[in-house]
């Protein structure tokens, strides 16, 4: 479990990194030797990693009858998925008092 979380935090993570970076997504992905699965999972939103991070994405920008569809397809309660939030929330506060 804690290594398909390592792994679900990194895609995250790398989600982002052409905004950072101001490079095409692909070469980045290509330039660290990312796994094929989680490439994917970035590229295409492919695999599980990938509807998490589509879920993350509708979430965040208010789609939420995408949001509906996909917390049925990765059979997520509402109520775990507002436990997740939470918990990120807490995460987030955290790493702020320590920075």
């Amino acid at each position: 479990q804690n290594h398909f979380s390592d792994q679900a935090f990194m895609v995250g993570m790398l989600s982002l990194a052409d905004t950072v970076i101001h490079a095409p997504m692909e070469q980045i992905l290509d330039d660290i030797g990312i796994a094929d699965s989680l490439k994917k999972a970035i590229l295409k939103q492919d695999g599980t990693h990938g509807q998490l991070l589509k879920l993350a994405k509708d979430m965040e920008q208010g789609n939420f009858d995408e949001t509906h569809y996909e917390i049925k397809e990765l059979d997520i309660s509402p109520a775990d998925l507002m436990n997740i939030q939470i918990e990120c929330i807490a995460w987030t506060n955290e790493l702020n008092q320590t920075a």
